[in-house]
């Protein structure tokens, strides 16, 4: 077991590990934000951290959300 954070201040912050194989990783992110939705529908923004800009990218063509990183708002 590998503790990542300790518990927050934040009562609106948790955290929890998801355990899926890479083949299962978009679907599995999908399922929880999903899920996440409908348990919160009007309480505010759900946000997901992933690990590159590419991959962020690939993940809101599969969500159909909006996505921020270091090149959102640029020329390009």
């Amino acid at each position: 077991m590998h503790k990542f954070r300790d518990s927050t201040t934040r009562k609106n912050v948790t955290y929890s590990v998801v355990k899926y194989t890479k083949e299962e990783e978009e679907e599995e992110i999908k399922r929880i934000v999903e899920e996440k939705k409908t348990q919160y529908p009007l309480l505010g923004q759900i946000v997901v951290y992933y690990r590159t800009v590419n991959q962020t990218r690939s993940l809101v063509e599969v969500l159909e959300y909006s996505a921020f990183y270091k090149e959102v708002g640029s020329e390009e």
